[in-house]
C-alpha cells in the first residue's frame, strides 16, 4: 500500500495495564464461569486475563486510542470463531513491524475529518499528525481491518460505517497502482501485473554510465505511458519509464499468434521498438599469497611456462597492461582481463626444474553464450597495492521469436512470428499495428481493464492529451466512448482492417 506505514516499538507499560482498568480480570483471579463464557484477551501474544464483553473492551480501548491515552499504532481486534461454543479473544498488538495505514473514523455516520480540516491541511494550518492525534485518523492494521466497516467514498457511507478511505487508490502496492482500470480486472491478474512490473525494463538509474551492478539493463527508448495513474507521478515513473506505447490489434493471425503468441511487425523492431541493452560486470582481482607470490595482470603466453593457456585468439583483444580497451567487439570465451597465478600448492612443481615454478591460466573471459561490446573498464587499487579490474560488457538485446512481452494486466505472452509491414493487415487509414495479440486472451481473463486501456489510449493518440485511469477515480469510460465517436470512431474501437497480403 502506498500510504502504508511500519510500528515502531513503544512502551507496553501502559497498554498492559489499561485493559485491566475496563474490567479485564486477571488469569489468576478469573472465577470458572467467566473464562468458560468470558473472552481470552492477549496482549502481544501473552493471555493476561479475561474479560466479560469483548466489544466493548475493544470499543473502550480504540477511544482511549483516539485520546492519544494509548500509542497510536497500537491495534485492538476481536476475534469471532465460527464455532459460537468456541471462546472469543480480543489480541491487543503494540509490536515494531506491523503494517499499518490510515483511515478517517465515521461515527453516527459522518466522517470527523471535514472539508474545513482538507481546507487547512492545504494551506499548511494543520499537519497529518494533528489529525492523528485528535483521533480523526487511525492506524489500522491488517487484523484490525476485519472488524472495521470501510467505505470506499463519502457516498457509500451507511449506518454500519466505521471508516472512510481517505484515498482510494492509496489500497493498493506500488506495483498495482501502475494498472489502468486495476478495479475492472479479475484480480488474479493484478496479482500477475504486480509481479511482471518488476520485470520491466525501463531507464532505472540515471547514473548507468558509471553504475557497478553486476548485472543491469536498459531500455533503448522508454516511454511515458499515454494512459496513466496518478500514482506513476507519485512513485517518479514519469521521469524513469518502463515499457513503450504501441499501436496493439486484437485479431488471429494465421495462428502465429496461437495461444498467448503474439506477433510483431518487424518494421517496427528494425526502428527499435523493444530493443534493450543488456550490462554484465566481469572482475578480477590481482590476489597476494602465502610466501610472497601474487597474481599478475598480463597477456599469457605459451612461451612462458603457462598452463591453461587458451590460444593466441583468445587474447587478440588484450593491451600491455592485461586489460581489453574500451569498444572491443568481444563474443564468447575471448579474455576480457589476462591474469596468470601461482601454482595453487607449492609441492606442484618441482625444485630442480630448469624453467622454474610454472603459472596458471586464470584469465577473465566473456561467458561463452554471450557476446557484445566492451561498454567500460575500472580499475582499481585498494590500501595493499592489489591492482583490480571491472569490465563491463554490454549487449544489445534486439526483439526476437521466444521473447516475453506483457501488457500492465497480466496479459503476458512470447513472440510467435516477426512480420514484414507490407504483409501486416492495416486499417483505412493506413496504420500497420506494431503488436497483434490473440482475442481469446480476453474471455477466459475477465480483464476488462485492458480493453478500457485500449479504449483510452486511441482517444489519448485522437486529443493529443494522456488519460487518467487512477483506480477508482479515473475518466468515466463512458466519456472515453463518447470522445472515440466523436472522431468519427466506433465507441467500442472496432475497425475494419484489411489483409497486407493475397491469401
Amino acid at each position: 500500500m502506498i500510504s502504508s506505514i511500519i510500528s515502531v516499538t513503544s512502551s507496553s507499560y501502559d497498554v498492559v495495564n489499561k485493559p485491566f482498568s475496563l474490567g479485564v480480570v486477571r488469569f489468576a483471579e478469573a472465577s470458572e464461569e467467566l473464562k468458560s463464557k468470558g473472552a481470552k484477551v492477549f496482549v502481544d501474544g501473552r493471555l493476561i486475563g479475561f474479560v466479560d464483553d469483548a466489544n466493548r473492551l475493544a470499543l473502550a480501548m480504540r477511544r482511549l486510542r483516539r485520546r492519544g491515552e494509548i500509542p497510536p499504532d497500537v491495534s485492538v481486534y476481536v476475534y469471532q470463531p465460527e464455532n459460537k461454543n468456541a471462546i472469543v479473544r480480543v489480541y491487543i498488538s503494540s509490536t515494531a513491524g506491523r503494517v499499518l495505514r490510515p483511515l478517517i473514523v465515521v461515527e453516527n455516520g459522518r466522517p470527523l475529518v471535514t472539508p474545513d480540516m482538507i481546507d487547512k491541511l492545504k494551506k499548511g494550518i494543520l499537519g497529518w499528525r494533528d489529525l492523528l492525534g485528535q483521533g480523526y485518523v487511525e492506524l489500522i492494521d491488517a487484523n484490525e481491518e476485519e472488524n472495521c466497516y470501510i467505505a470506499i467514498s463519502y457516498d457509500k457511507i451507511n449506518p454500519k460505517t466505521t471508516h472512510l478511505e481517505p484515498y482510494p487508490p492509496a489500497m493498493l502496492g506500488v506495483a498495482a497502482s501502475l494498472i489502468p482500470y486495476p478495479e475492472h480486472n479479475q484480480s488474479p491478474r493484478n496479482t500477475y501485473e504486480s509481479a511482471m512490473a518488476k520485470q520491466a525494463l525501463g531507464f532505472s538509474t540515471a547514473n548507468f554510465s558509471v553504475a557497478n551492478y553486476v548485472r543491469q539493463h536498459l531500455s533503448v527508448y522508454p516511454q511515458t505511458p499515454m494512459v496513466s495513474t496518478k500514482s506513476s507521478s507519485l512513485v517518479s515513473m514519469e521521469e524513469r519509464p518502463m515499457g513503450q506505447n504501441a499501436v496493439v490489434a486484437v485479431l488471429s493471425f494465421d495462428g502465429y499468434n496461437i495461444e498467448d503468441a503474439i506477433v510483431l511487425n518487424k518494421a517496427s523492431v528494425e526502428r527499435g521498438f523493444g530493443r534493450t541493452f543488456f550490462y554484465r560486470i566481469y572482475e578480477a582481482e590481482a590476489q597476494q599469497y602465502l610466501g610472497g607470490m601474487k597474481d599478475k595482470f598480463e597477456i599469457p603466453s605459451a612461451e612462458d611456462n603457462v598452463r591453461g593457456f587458451r590460444g593466441e585468439k583468445y587474447y587478440r583483444l588484450l593491451e600491455e597492461d592485461g586489460a581489453i580497451a574500451a569498444e572491443s567487439i568481444v563474443s564468447g570465451g575471448d579474455v576480457l582481463v589476462g591474469r596468470t597465478s601461482p601454482p595453487r600448492f607449492m609441492e606442484e612443481y618441482k625444485e630442480f626444474e630448469v624453467k622454474g615454478p610454472y603459472r596458471r591460466d586464470t584469465s577473465i573471459a566473456v561467458r561463452p553464450s554471450e557476446s557484445g561490446v566492451v561498454d567500460a573498464v575500472f580499475m582499481t587499487q585498494n590500501i595493499d597495492g592489489n591492482k583490480s579490474y571491472k569490465i563491463r560488457v554490454r549487449d544489445q538485446r534486439i526483439p526476437e521469436l521466444g521473447d516475453k512481452f506483457a501488457s500492465r494486466h497480466g496479459q503476458k505472452g512470447v513472440v510467435g512470428m516477426l512480420v514484414n509491414q507490407e504483409d501486416m493487415p492495416y486499417t483505412e487509414q493506413g496504420i500497420v499495428p506494431d503488436v497483434i495479440i490473440n482475442p481469446h486472451a480476453f474471455p477466459s481473463r475477465m480483464t476488462v481493464g485492458q480493453f478500457l486501456e485500449s479504449i483510452a489510449g486511441k482517444v489519448a493518440c485522437l486529443r493529443g492529451k494522456p488519460v487518467d485511469a487512477t483506480a477508482f477515480l479515473g475518466e468515466n469510460p463512458e466519456d472515453l466512448k463518447s470522445t472515440l465517436e466523436a472522431y468519427g470512431f466506433k465507441h467500442t474501437g472496432k475497425e475494419v482492417m484489411y489483409a497486407g497480403r493475397m491469401v
